[in-house]
């Protein structure tokens, strides 16, 4: 019987910390919608310290998801920049080949000078 009573205590203990939970979850959502405190403590039941401490949690989540942005912005630009220049290199390239098929300098030499392949010669040669 006694270990029927323990059962019950802790299924109970058990709905209530998923019930917290719940509330910190609903806090947290309104703290980010930037609700008083006031308002979230009538709705969630929750104490002020507690939404207090939810909220520099939620701030300090909230700055270091802006870093990590700020970040990855960095990153993407740099990644867009060298990948503008790879384009931009490639196309010299293409028209340095061009002006020297033109004046008739050999493929191999276009290869070993361009470092472009020879097919990418021989397209040059097409158009």
């Amino acid at each position: 019987e006694k270990a029927i009573m323990d059962e019950k205590a802790i299924y109970a203990k058990g709905l209530d910390v998923g019930e917290e939970n719940n509330k910190i979850k609903i806090a947290k959502k309104l703290l980010n919608k930037d609700m008083p405190i006031e308002e979230i403590i009538r709705i969630t039941g929750l104490t002020e310290e507690k939404i207090e401490k939810i909220d520099d949690l939620t701030k300090e989540e909230r700055k270091q998801r802006v870093e990590e942005l700020k970040q990855k912005a960095i990153m993407d630009e740099k990644a867009i920049y060298a990948k503008g220049l790879d384009i931009g290199g490639i196309e010299e390239k293409r028209k340095i080949a061009k002006e020297l098929l033109n004046l008739g300098v050999d493929v191999e030499i276009i290869v070993k000078s361009t470092g472009l392949t020879i097919e990418e010669i021989e397209k040059l040669k097409c158009n």
